[in-house]
């Protein structure tokens, strides 16, 4: 079952059974980790918890540019969760 899409589907973002996922982990208090979403997923992400999100890994974009990292825009967005 597809979650999300990659780094190859720039264009995609959650899929629907990755936003039951998320109101799943968020009612049964488990925290989400939005690592290496591209940004389209990440902002569907954002939209559909109700719980601080996380990061556990990665890096931000300004000092590598990869779609994999985080833009300050998204950094600061994570830490507007409580994350």
């Amino acid at each position: 079952m597809r979650l999300y899409d990659s780094n190859r589907d720039p264009a995609g973002g959650l899929t629907d059974a990755g936003k039951r996922a998320i109101r799943e982990m968020n009612r049964l208090g488990l925290l989400v980790d939005i690592t290496h979403m591209i940004e389209a997923s990440f902002w569907d992400a954002l939209d559909v918890a109700r719980a601080p999100v996380i990061v556990t890994h990665g890096n931000a974009r300004s000092l590598h540019d990869t779609v994999r990292y985080l833009t300050d825009q998204q950094i600061l967005a994570v830490a507007e969760t409580k994350g």
